[in-house]
């Protein structure tokens, strides 16, 4: 078997082939020693998840670099040995098989690394959609106990009335007793309003501000006032009948003298410049004088 001295020099076809074979596949072992890097180095920007994947991925694309070298150095001794080149032949195979291999493993570590990733943004979602939640039930919380102190509020202003109407029925109703008190039950002087059950009269009795005093005597001191007041207005009521009476006579008279005086006051229409006169009973229109006249034998 001849022995490839290089261009020119002695060899065959079936040596020739099997070297351009080896540095083909030498080539694509470069090449995907190449791409197993690049894969590599993509995969360790990957999330934590994909961590275990990128290391494989890496030791892979280490093992196809040396697996290439190793074809580099084959492809070499096959240059200068025919028997060396069918080492190299087989080293050179697998080298690329190994290549291969550690390209599907760069590939799936792309693949783990880009489910990393999804798995990554999806958390990442879910702690935002969390925190959303979280500060939407802060608010909510906030807001209840907003409220929760407004009711409070609201219950001890109730409390409060309540203890104050209390305190002011028990300061303006005494009780029972057989006479008038004094004090209220506090000790303290009387005010305008308070009450008290009389059980000696079986009477409830207020305090008037000056005396104590019983919704029965009241209403008896008012009856009798109101029947002398009936009385006074019945009094009224016949002198203001003869009042009546009387006014009905005046306006007789007033309307008779008033008759008297239109007869007194003939029609003035048409009598310009004549004089009132009278013959002792009806007066009449006389025309005044113009020249010298004669009145009861006298000259004027």
């Amino acid at each position: 078997m001849a022995i490839y001295r290089g261009p020119g020099g002695s060899g065959d076809a079936t040596n020739d082939a099997s070297i351009a074979a080896v540095t083909t596949l030498t080539l694509r072992a470069e090449t995907a020693a190449t791409s197993s890097e690049g894969s590599a180095s993509a995969s360790s920007a990957s999330a934590s998840a994909a961590n275990t994947s990128k290391t494989n991925a890496a030791a892979s694309a280490s093992a196809a670099a040396t697996s290439a070298s190793t074809a580099s150095t084959k492809a070499s001794d096959a240059a200068s040995s025919a028997s060396g080149a069918s080492s190299s032949a087989v080293a050179a195979g697998n080298s690329a098989t190994a290549a291969e291999t550690a390209q599907g493993l760069a590939e799936d570590a792309q693949t783990a690394a880009e489910t990393a990733q999804g798995l990554a943004e999806t958390a990442q979602t879910a702690a935002e959609t969390a925190q959303g939640l979280a500060e939407t039930a802060k608010t909510g919380a906030e807001t209840a106990q907003g409220l929760a102190e407004d009711a409070q509020a609201a219950a001890e202003a109730a409390q409060a009335a309540a203890e104050d109407v209390f305190t002011q029925f028990g300061d303006q109703y005494l009780g029972a007793f057989a006479s008038d008190p004094a004090l209220d039950n506090s000790g303290n002087a009387l005010t305008t309003g308070d009450i008290y059950f009389n059980t000696a009269d079986n009477v409830l009795k207020f305090y008037s501000g000056a005396a104590w005093v019983a919704p029965e005597d009241v209403a008896t001191t008012a009856a009798a006032n109101a029947a002398t007041s009936a009385t006074e207005a019945s009094g009224y009521a016949t002198d203001a009948s003869g009042f009546a009476d009387d006014a009905s006579g005046f306006a007789d008279a007033a309307s008779a003298s008033a008759t008297l005086a239109a007869s007194y006051t003939p029609d003035q229409s048409g009598h310009s410049g004549e004089f009132l006169t009278t013959n002792g009973s009806v007066t009449s229109w006389a025309a005044a004088l113009t020249s010298t006249s004669t009145i009861n034998g006298g000259s004027f």
